[in-house]
Order: C-alpha cells, then sequence, then structure tokens
C-alpha cells in the first residue's frame, strides 16, 4: 500500500510511490503472478493520473459487482513475518541484542527484505521487488525548509521525531550486524540509509494485517499493494483463506469498467497517511484534531481528588480527545462531559459517583457551568488555529494557483486541520447562542 516517493537527498523533487516503472518491468511482474497462480481477471495494473502525478494503480476491466472476489494471491507469494521467521535469518534475529534493536515483525520483515533485494534476479520475489519505489513522499524526508509547510501544527515534531527514531535504529543495528553477520543479507558494502529507508517505508506503506490460521501476521502482498487508497473505494475486504492457502480482497460495492479501483486501508486520519503513505486526501472524513485538556490550579482538594478518579477511571473521561466527524458533529459528547467535569463545583459534583457520572455527558449542569466549558475549548480551538501561519481561505487560494504534489498533501493536511476546528467553533457558538 503506498501512493508517494523519492527524494535526492532532501531533493524538492518527488515522484509518487507508485511511480510509473518501465513497462516491460510491469510486464514481467504480472506474468510472474500469473505463473505462480494469483487470479485478477477483473482489473489491469495501469498508469493512473492523480493530479500532476503519474502512478500505478488498479483499473477495471470490466464491471465489478458488488461482493465479488476482485484478486486472489496465493500465499507463496507473500512476504510474511511468519514465513521471515522460519527462514535462515532466524538464528541472526535471535541474535541481536534487544539494547541494539527491537527486533519487531516489521523490523525482520525490513532485514529479509534487504536480503532479497540484494540477491537480484535471484530472488523469487525479484519481479516484485524490482517494481518497489524508492522512498514515499514522506515528511520523515522534508528538509527544514519544506517543514515549514507544516508550521503550526503538532504533526511536524511528530515527523521529526520518527526520523529521529529511526536514525538511531539504523545506526546502531547496521553496524552491529556488519560486525556479528558480515554480509549476511548479502551486500558487499554496508547498507546504505537510502536503502534502510526504502525497505523500511516499502513495508510500513504497503503491508498488511492479516490472520493467519488464527494469528495475527504482518504480510507484504504483491498486486494488492498496489491498490491506491480512497475512504470511499470498492473494496474493503480483505482476508487470508486458511483453507485455499491465499489472500482475497472482494468489493463491497460496484465499480463501472474502465475506473480506478480503490482499496480502502482502514479509517486513516491525514496525519498516518501523510507520514506513512507519503499523502493526505481532501475532505477525509476520517480526519482528526488531538485537543489536550488541562486541570484546573488551586482547586479544594477533595474536588481535585473526585474529578482525577472520575478522569481515571470512568470512560469517555479524559484529558486528551479526538475532533473528528462522527453522526454530522465534531464536538461529540464525552469532550462536553470532559469539560463540564473540570468546571464542576464542590456543590455540582456532590451527587456524582462512578456509576452515574456519565450523565454528565448528556446534560448541561449550570449555565455558568457550560460556559466555562465552551470558552475552555472555544479558547484552545482559538490558540491552535492561531499557531498556523496562514488561515484556511489562504490556504484555498495558494492550492487553486497550483503547487508541487508534496506541498499540495500538506495544504490538504493542514486545511482539513484548520477546517474541523472551524467546525467546532461554529458548533460551541450554536450552544451558546441555545443556552
Amino acid at each position: 500500500m503506498k501512493r508517494h516517493n523519492p527524494s535526492e537527498e532532501h531533493s524538492t523533487k518527488r515522484q509518487n510511490t507508485n511511480s510509473s516503472p518501465a513497462l516491460d518491468k510491469v510486464a514481467t511482474f504480472k506474468n510472474w503472478l500469473l505463473e505462480n497462480g494469483a487470479s485478477f481477471p477483473s482489473v489491469a495494473i495501469s498508469r493512473t493520473p492523480l493530479e500532476e502525478v503519474e502512478m500505478l494503480g488498479l483499473v477495471s476491466v470490466e464491471r465489478i459487482e458488488s461482493d465479488s472476489l476482485v484478486m486472489e494471491i496465493p500465499e507463496k507469494l507473500l512476504i510474511s513475518a511468519d514465513k521471515v521467521d522460519a527462514s535462515d535469518l532466524s538464528v541472526v534475529f535471535q541474535a541481536i541484542p534487544e539494547d541494539v534493536c527491537d527486533m519487531s515483525e516489521g523490523t525482520k520483515v525490513l532485514l529479509f527484505l534487504l536480503r532479497e533485494k540484494h540477491k537480484g534476479k535471484a530472488s523469487f520475489w525479484h519481479p516484485y521487488i524490482d517494481l518497489l519505489p524508492y522512498v514515499p513522499n514522506s515528511p520523515v524526508f522534508f528538509d527544514e525548509q519544506q517543514l515549514e509547510e507544516l508550521a503550526g501544527s503538532p504533526f511536524i515534531h511528530y515527523a521529526v521525531a520518527t526520523r529521529d527514531e529511526l536514525v538511531e535504529v539504523f545506526e546502531k543495528l547496521f553496524p552491529w550486524l556488519d560486525a556479528n553477520f558480515p554480509k549476511v543479507l548479502g551486500n558487499e558494502s554496508p547498507i546504505t540509509w537510502e536503502e534502510f529507508m526504502w525497505a523500511y517505508l516499502a513495508i510500513y506503506s504497503r503491508a498488511f494485517h492479516i490472520v493467519k490460521d488464527e494469528n495475527p501476521v504482518m504480510a507484504m502482498v504483491p498486486l494488492a499493494d498496489i491498490t491506491n487508497h480512497h475512504y470511499n473505494a470498492a473494496l474493503t475486504s480483505k482476508k487470508f483463506d486458511s483453507e485455499k492457502r491465499t489472500f482475497k480482497i472482494s468489493s463491497t460495492k460496484e465499480c463501472p469498467s474502465g475506473e480506478e479501483v480503490f482499496l480502502l486501508y482502514g479509517p486513516l486520519d491525514n496525519s498516518e497517511l501523510l507520514l506513512f503513505f507519503g499523502f493526505a486526501l481532501p475532505d477525509n472524513p476520517y480526519d482528526t484534531v488531538k485537543i489536550e485538556l488541562d486541570v484546573l490550579d488551586e482547586e479544594e482538594y477533595t474536588t481535585s481528588l473526585k474529578k482525577m478518579l472520575f478522569f481515571a477511571s470512568a470512560e469517555g473521561f479524559m484529558l486528551s480527545h479526538d475532533l473528528k466527524m462522527v453522526d454530522g458533529k465534531v464536538v461529540h459528547r464525552e469532550l462536553m462531559g470532559s469539560l463540564r467535569l473540570l468546571w464542576m463545583t464542590p456543590e455540582e459534583i456532590e451527587g456524582y459517583s462512578l456509576e452515574n457520572v456519565d450523565e454528565i455527558c448528556d446534560k448541561v449542569i449550570s449555565v455558568e457551568n457550560e460556559k466555562q466549558a465552551i470558552s475552555t475549548l472555544t479558547s484552545v480551538l482559538d490558540y491552535m488555529l492561531s499557531m498556523y501561519p496562514t488561515t484556511w481561505e489562504e490556504d484555498k487560494v495558494a492550492l487553486a494557483a497550483g503547487l508541487p504534489d508534496w506541498k499540495v498533501y500538506c495544504y490538504h493536511y493542514r486545511m482539513g486541520q484548520k477546517a474541523i476546528m472551524e467546525t467546532a467553533k461554529k458548533e460551541l457558538n450554536e450552544k451558546l447562542a441555545n443556552l
């Protein structure tokens, strides 16, 4: 699963994760799939234009009906964590100390993928690996100037922190491997940062989490991971068939012939899409803004203790919340309940216990309490919006004027954040007007 791609030493020139390779590579990959039992009669691998970016995707070659099997990939084509664990690399995995690297499923698959890449045409998976692009257009690789396009958002710190963690893994793991298992990955020279990131983002932007024989496992699934993501995708049903030993993807809605066929990766917000897949969607219904609340200072001890008990033990009451569109509303009942709880006086909180505190989420405690709750959240939203150097309207004008694709996705992300917060403010104003 992917979308976007390479940077040449932090160059602003970017390509899509599925940027179109030579057609002969696509033909070789298709033949490899068919020769090894894959079935996908209703779709074809095709170049699909997305804005100004040309990429690979799947296009229907006939009308796809709802509830129909679209592709079936035999188990032997998968690169799955259980298969990697059973390989001769397992000795290496067991030897790597915890202080060098946490040997997660992803890390194991990463090392296996690097070794298969270095095998070249000798690898069974060569036709697949040969199609895997370099690095997605992820902010993990942005330089300081590019990161400015995310200025004002908490995402910028997340991207930098992720990059720092990956640098630490790279600088510990591969020198240890070179010292203890020289050339175990088939490399004649040390693994480069570019090779490491190619493997890392190939896995984390493409791998499926499937259930095989009742066990959850990470797996790279050739062909399935070429399918591009959309929240209104025709393909949402994916599973491993334990009897036939195949991975299946089926449609849940119709798709006309000649149209791109999308797969729902999951309910991913734009921060997840941008970080791991290198793109963001306008009007993403799964988009989320994270809100952090603070406890009040100088409050009477018994009241404060009771509030902390509710926040620690009562379902839905917390100091961290997500703003997202649910049932036509952004400001949900649990958030309002938490805000009301923060401002309740000793007299107002006296009649509540863990058994009935949930009632706070659905009713106004008092006019003054409700005003304080609304004012608190409005202030938080105003502060978060003020951190951005531009408004939503200014972003819209800049987007319409034309931007490089990597910058377009930054704008989709930050405009989505601002839109959610502005919607929340409107809902709060309506609540205030109805008091």
